[in-house]
């Protein structure tokens, strides 16, 4: 982690090593300063938030194939849940910091997708994928945090 010498930049390298596969992930992400942190404190010290996020391919990645009611989601790293489309739960596996899923069909084209740890709602994505199926729009709130991240993902 460094800070800008104008102290309202935050940038971020990261690298990890941990995932079930054995791959390694890496990236680079920045954040503004929102607010100071104590007198005297670090330059670190305060709150940030994340302006722009760059990941390697393999953390960016996933892949979804429905199978009639049930929809299977795997990535590069190892994580990966099979769930049926009526928003039953489901295990997810190779990921500790999420352990169960639920998945609803919103419509021909919309997926809600509730990410859960110990059964207590951590996540909820909502994707919706373009009438010639090549881009999908895909909103994330971080229940946790308070906050929500939009973005558009391609078919590759």
């Amino acid at each position: 982690m460094s800070v800008s010498s104008d102290g309202d930049t935050l940038t971020v390298n990261w690298t990890d090593s941990g995932q079930p596969s054995g791959e390694t992930q890496t990236g680079k992400y920045t954040e503004k300063r929102v607010a100071k942190g104590p007198a005297g404190g670090n330059l670190i010290s305060g709150s940030w938030r994340t302006e722009k996020w760059n990941a390697s391919a393999d953390a960016l990645t996933w892949t979804f194939k429905m199978n009639g009611n049930e929809l299977a989601y795997m990535t590069l790293t190892g994580q990966s849940y099979n769930a049926k489309l009526d928003g039953t739960d489901a295990p997810v596996k190779g990921d500790p910091g999420t352990t169960g899923v639920s998945v609803k069909k919103l419509g021909k084209d919309t997926l809600e997708i509730t990410n859960k740890r110990d059964g207590k709602v951590i996540s909820i994505a909502k994707e919706t994928v373009s009438a010639d199926g090549k881009t999908m729009k895909w909103t994330y709130e971080d229940k946790l945090q308070g906050t929500t991240i939009k973005g558009v993902a391609h078919k590759q």
